[in-house]
């Protein structure tokens, strides 16, 4: 390598098309540029900058994301409220009124220890509360209503967990 003035003359190979040596001019800074190798401290910065930035974006919509896993499964637990209805209302079950848990073959009232969630029939809604138990959830409710008791059924549902974004 020889240094003229601001530039330097340096060998480079073209293996693609002529593995013959070629003679090059680059500028004194670039050279010395070449020579740099890792990061400074100010680039670590600004990576570490940007991944927390990203990281205090993600967390609370990952935390949302597991409370509206928990909610559904409830939900999907009161599902099964569904044949238990339309089975009464097959047996010829006058009213919505006569729609409770326990009664008519509708399975009872559940509220499990492990579950924080309380699954039942009243007056023919199916509802979901959620206890109160200072998490997100806390206190929200679902509810499915069958807007008629002649086959085919439909459904009507509602709850401030539809506002609140859970279900």
């Amino acid at each position: 390598m020889t240094i003229y003035g601001q530039y330097c003359l340096i060998k480079a190979s073209a293996a693609l098309y002529n593995p013959s040596l070629y003679l090059i001019l680059i500028p004194v800074r670039m050279r010395k540029r070449l020579k740099q190798k890792g990061f400074t401290l100010i680039e670590l910065m600004a990576a570490i900058a940007i991944i927390g930035m990203l990281v205090s974006v993600a967390i609370p919509a990952y935390s949302q994301y597991l409370d509206r896993v928990r909610f559904s499964k409830a939900i999907l637990l009161a599902e099964s409220y569904k044949p238990a209805i339309k089975a009464a209302a097959f047996r010829g079950v006058a009213s919505a009124n006569e729609l409770d848990s326990g009664i008519n073959g509708i399975p009872p009232w559940q509220w499990s220890g492990n579950n924080p969630y309380f699954l039942g029939v009243f007056d023919g809604y199916i509802y979901v509360f959620w206890e109160f138990d200072g998490s997100p959830l806390s206190g929200e409710s679902y509810w499915l209503r069958a807007t008629n008791t002649n086959p085919p059924m439909q459904w009507e549902e509602g709850g401030s967990c539809i506002w609140s974004g859970y279900c």
